[in-house]
């Protein structure tokens, strides 16, 4: 009996996953963020002291054209962030062609689903109506647009991946940090060419162009981005410190960890990784960059997709023709650790429910009270997203 395809295998991943959150979006009350947003979506504006303004779209659409109800809300960051999901396994197809051997895609790609559906950064953002999932999704889809400018050469991806910039820039400011991160890999690689293409810089113009608005309101409104930075930096910034910062960046993708840090293995020193090494250069800048400003460590969410897809590649490559016991290992990691931590990755239970389950967890491994820090670095009976709902 022939094999099911790389995309019938995503299809099916893909379908199961948006089952889970169809379940789970309606046992919680929506994020108090979520309120916010929603009441943006009543003023329409190109600009307000927090964010830019697309969020305030999506608030107008899900209110006037969903209905407003917190399923009807919640379903737009579930299919944004199931997007991500469906990138990430076009990312770790495009990885599979830069191959003179052949290669399915099946593992790549169900080690990509299934990081969708037990990993907590691709689970938790899919049902908080806020920036952060579309930010994944816009920082997900340049690294996509990129590489395949690396693999066909064409500019036009350039024009295509400008057109996605201005967008994002008007979700959230943080592809900055993506754009800025990604120059010392572009520097460091026979990528710098596209600084000589016209075309490059056209692509400029339209980030520009679209984001344009956005950047006349900051001038008119004398930028009161910069005072919403300073009150983060002065209250929750404050309270990062370098130990939280790198655990919870472990603790984000833990299920599909030997995913990621395979892809990072690959972009950076793995001689099939070569053309790709400007991905792995962005990472390590991400990292720097927010710990140099004590950002938020979920700022980083956005730069871990491709990792998935790189390592998800390298391992389908890797253990082709021997060592294949690894995929086996590797599989049952991802399941055993996603099945045990989902609860902790996305609010499965009722929140009475759920606060004695972080109790127990919290009591048996210590190592996870992280998981109960604040904002404010003080510990609670729930993570601060679940009692922000």
């Amino acid at each position: 009996m022939k094999k099911p395809s790389w995309l019938h295998l995503l299809a099916l991943l893909v379908l199961l996953k948006i089952a889970l959150h169809l379940h789970v979006n309606g046992l919680w009350s929506l994020h108090r963020d979520a309120l916010l947003y929603l009441a943006l979506g009543r003023h329409l504006d190109w600009g307000y002291a927090s964010v830019p303004p697309l969020i305030a779209a999506w608030a107008w659409f899900a209110s006037n054209v969903l209905g407003g109800s917190v399923t009807a809300v919640r379903l737009i960051p579930t299919l944004v962030g199931t997007g991500t999901v469906v990138l990430t396994a076009l990312m770790a197809r495009e990885f599979l062609k830069n191959t003179a051997q052949p290669s399915s895609g099946r593992l790549a790609v169900g080690l990509v689903g299934l990081s969708g559906l037990l990993s907590g950064a691709f689970l938790r953002p899919c049902m908080l109506f806020q920036p952060v999932v579309f930010d994944i999704f816009f920082w997900t889809l340049l690294s996509w647009l990129f590489l395949k400018y690396i693999n066909t050469g064409r500019t036009s991806w350039l024009l295509w991946t400008g057109v996605a910039t201005g967008f994002a820039l008007l979700n959230k400011y943080t592809p900055l940090i993506f754009l800025f991160s990604m120059l010392p890999g572009l520097l460091l690689s026979p990528q710098r060419r596209l600084f000589s293409d016209k075309k490059f810089y056209l692509a400029v113009v339209v980030a520009l162009a679209l984001f344009s608005p956005n950047i006349y309101w900051q001038v008119t409104h004398d930028f009161p981005v910069f005072q919403h930075l300073g009150e983060l930096a002065a209250t929750q910034f404050a309270h990062v410190t370098i130990g939280s910062f790198f655990t919870d960046q472990l603790r984000f993708h833990l299920p599909a960890l030997p995913v990621w840090l395979c892809g990072l293995y690959f972009l950076l020193f793995h001689k099939w990784g070569m053309p790709f090494r400007i991905f792995g250069w962005m990472y390590l800048t991400v990292l720097v960059v927010l710990l140099f400003f004590s950002a938020k460590s979920y700022y980083a969410l956005g730069a871990y997709p491709v990792l998935i897809a790189a390592g998800a590649a390298f391992l389908e490559r890797a253990t082709a023709t021997q060592r294949r016991w690894v995929r086996y290992a590797v599989l049952t990691f991802m399941v055993m650790i996603g099945l045990v931590a989902m609860p902790a990755a996305l609010p499965v239970y009722p929140p009475a429910q759920q606060a004695r389950f972080f109790a127990k967890m919290t009591e048996k491994l210590p190592v996870l009270r992280g998981l109960l820090r604040w904002e404010n670095g003080n510990y609670y009976a729930l993570p601060q997203d679940y009692a922000d709902m």
